[in-house]
């Protein structure tokens, strides 16, 4: 009988759970937990990434972690929402690629940092609901 792991190896990776997205409100303390750029794991999507920050509310009565994503195929509206999210763990510091790229890779130098959010529910023009969040960096007590 031959082994039903010979190409395990070659097996995608299953990823890590999908977290809840970030909810509509006042978020003033919350904390980031990862920042990844991944490819959608959809075979009608192949080559569509997608800029991901995973944030936990450590600071606050009910310790949950949430997720922010962006469909980076969204152009100047997606880079927007991106560096606005840097900008706010980075305050005062240029917004660069070799900044983004260093943020999402293995050091992680986001991690840690405490930053605030006001997230909105709106609905595109099509109807589809979407969550629009404001970034800050977390004010000081």
């Amino acid at each position: 009988m031959t082994s039903p792991w010979k190409t395990i190896a070659n097996a995608p990776d299953q990823g890590v759970p999908r977290l809840p997205f970030l909810p509509a409100g006042v978020w003033p303390d919350l904390t980031v937990l990862r920042v990844a750029r991944i490819e959608s794991k959809k075979p009608h999507q192949r080559g569509k990434w997608f800029f991901v920050v995973e944030v936990s509310t450590d600071g606050m009565a009910a310790s949950e972690a949430y997720a922010w994503v962006v469909d980076l195929s969204r152009g100047d509206m997606a880079l927007t929402d991106c560096k606005a999210f840097a900008a706010a763990v980075l305050p005062g510091v240029e917004i660069t690629e070799d900044i983004m790229l260093d943020m999402e890779g293995d050091k992680q130098p986001a991690t840690g940092i405490r930053i605030s959010a006001v997230a909105e529910a709106r609905t595109t023009t099509s109807g589809n609901a979407f969550t629009k969040i404001y970034w800050a960096p977390r004010q000081q007590d």
